[in-house]
């Protein structure tokens, strides 16, 4: 969302369809949900033991073991098969758009390199580590490492500094909200901020618990040379890649940088104390 938002030379309207994302991703996993424990209670009662007791309940055995099982024995299961996978090639192809493109854009705004070359250069070296790591007889274990670490640790590690770096360090709460209010339809209110905080909190009490558990328990019985080279290692390349990336120089003086439009690209007088609204939108 933000990477496609920044595209927007004017405007970017901000609140409603992160609601409109937020809600409709939501419903949908609930759907999925739905659809996921009545898949495992079905296949628990076939063998006669309890769900918590079934292999493959998470992480991508849950794809490409437990779900194949159950649709093979459906009527029609060659169909449904088919319908199942490419389904998941789908999602797989335009979630990776979407991810890859805010690298690419990143790069793109760090070393000022073409949108071409530098979805070219994203995507080629993905690919190659892709094959390399995960095209092998274990490449199905190897992605089960780095997704739980990158995702169930990374990702949420990632959401919470932004907030604690923008709002409890920076102290930028007050900037952000009158931004949100000035290019949203939807605008915060002190309710916002009381939000944002609140998910912090949980964001940061899932990722410590997660991070206890796979110390003492390990996952799903790898190895700890394993879990310490590709799991804890990715992690680890994770935060060297965010410490290193702030030290290389930008193409250009991010101190004066301006979020607002200029007055003359607004075509406004030099002095348009009167042309702009209480909270600093132009009319």
């Amino acid at each position: 969302m933000l990477t496609y938002a920044s595209y927007r030379r004017r405007r970017s309207n901000i609140t409603a369809p992160g609601l409109v994302v937020a809600f409709g991703n939501s419903s949908f996993e609930i759907l999925a949900g739905v659809g996921v424990f009545a898949t495992l209670g079905f296949l628990a009662h076939q063998q006669g033991i309890a769900v918590a007791d079934l292999e493959g309940l998470t992480g991508v055995q849950l794809s490409f073991i437990t779900f194949p099982t159950v649709i093979a024995q459906m009527p029609g299961g060659q169909i449904f098969g088919a319908l199942f996978f490419g389904s998941l090639v789908v999602a797989g192809l335009t979630s990776l758009i979407s991810v890859l493109q805010a690298v690419s854009s990143a790069l793109q705004d760090k070393f000022g390199w073409h949108p071409r070359g530098s979805a070219v250069a994203v995507g080629i070296v993905s690919a190659v580590l892709s094959v390399i790591g995960f095209g092998t007889t274990t490449g199905l274990f190897l992605l089960d490492v780095v997704d739980q670490w990158s995702n169930q640790l990374g990702i949420v590690a990632g959401a919470v500094a932004m907030i604690a770096a923008s709002l409890w360090f920076a102290g930028r709460s007050s900037e952000l909200q009158r931004h949100l209010a000035a290019v949203s339809t939807l605008r915060p209110g002190r309710g916002w901020l009381i939000l944002v905080n609140v998910v912090a909190l949980l964001l940061l009490s899932m990722f410590v618990q997660k991070t206890t558990t796979l110390i003492n328990d390990g996952y799903e019985g790898y190895p700890g040379w394993y879990l310490a080279v590709f799991g804890w290692g990715t992690l680890a390349f994770l935060l060297a890649a965010a410490l290193a990336m702030p030290l290389l120089r930008w193409r250009r003086n991010i101190a004066r940088f301006h979020v607002w439009p200029t007055r003359a690209q607004l075509g406004l007088p030099d002095h348009p104390h009167d042309e702009y609204e209480p909270e600093g939108r132009p009319r």
